[in-house]
């Protein structure tokens, strides 16, 4: 099983409702989070898929956990907690959506990770991501929980950057560094990339990671595509062309079908991944690229279903 740490929050996107022969402005309550989006996408690719984080017994907690068991999900490591759930407004009138969040003494920053023997009994992978990893105390339960199981299990890691709720940013740039070295793979979107390395080439920012440690780096570019790069080899692979209806948890279902399809490919562990061929890189970024192309062409974070790329 692929566990994903992280955030599980509701979206609420905008809506225009006609009533009465008027148009109402709203939100439209959907569970969304990086992480959460992860293990969504990937339990929808027909890998078994677990998250772990912290789900609230309110009732934005219950539309949560009825989310997360339609598709299939196991959330047997997130126990239900009485902390409020993570709330994050979206606006998205720019390429990029922008977020406001309410995450203050949430369930998710205050979940307690599980121990290492229980995640050795039930994973074989372990995917990080996002804002989960630069708050407290969750911040620093994450880290260690990359660094004792990087040796046997296979580490994933897309930061998925949310600046506006990062308290103190030069502990969280200090984090992430040390979060690289534990990471087999490592995933990031340009635009992300942009704020964290503002002076420097993706490139070179991409082979100082994999002289970290990384196998496998891969920086998304949205409608460009994407550009993995492993010690032996750069692949380069276009967008999947498709009618855009919105970005939202694009770049997760990018990282689901790429876990995914290297999962397939019996390549998901420490050992395997650094070995990469040119072609298995290749057909990982277009069957992860068509799992986003589906995802934009649709309102909100919903990933496809293996039937769905298939039936294309």
């Amino acid at each position: 099983m692929i566990i994903s740490f992280g955030e599980v929050l509701i979206d609420f996107l905008p809506r225009s409702l006609n009533e009465d022969g008027g148009t109402t402005s709203g939100y439209l309550p959907i569970v969304g989070g990086s992480p959460a989006n992860v293990a969504v996408g990937i339990s929808r690719l027909g890998v078994k898929s677990g998250f772990a984080g912290g789900i609230s017994t309110d009732f934005f907690g219950d539309q949560i956990r009825a989310h997360l068991q339609q598709s299939d999900v196991d959330f047997s490591f997130s126990p239900a907690m009485q902390n409020s759930s993570t709330l994050a407004f979206v606006a998205l009138d720019s390429e990029e959506p922008q977020y406001a969040f309410f995450d203050e003494n949430s369930a998710n920053r205050n979940y307690v990770v599980p121990s290492t023997e229980e995640l050795a009994r039930a994973a074989t992978a372990l995917h990080f991501g996002s804002f989960s990893i630069g708050v407290e105390p969750l911040g620093t339960k994450l880290e260690t929980i990359m660094a004792s199981c990087s040796d046997t299990h296979l580490i994933s890691l897309d930061p998925n950057i949310r600046a506006d709720l990062i308290p103190d940013e030069q502990a969280y740039r200090a984090r992430l560094k040390r979060c690289y070295a534990h990471a087999h793979i490592i995933k990031i979107s340009i635009a992300d990339l942009e704020w964290l390395e503002p002076k420097k080439p993706y490139q070179l920012v991409a082979q100082e990671w994999l002289q970290g440690g990384a196998q496998l780096v891969v920086i998304t570019h949205g409608s460009k595509g994407s550009h993995a790069f492993t010690n032996k080899d750069d692949v380069k692979f276009g967008a999947t062309k498709t009618e855009i209806v919105d970005t939202v948890g694009a770049g997760d279902s990018f990282m689901s079908g790429l876990l995914a399809y290297l999962h397939g490919e019996n390549v998901l562990t420490p050992k395997t991944i650094e070995n990469l061929d040119i072609g298995t890189i290749e057909k990982a970024l277009g069957f992860a690229s068509k799992c986003a192309a589906i995802t934009v062409s649709r309102a909100g974070a919903n990933p496809p279903y293996l039937a769905e790329l298939q039936a294309e």
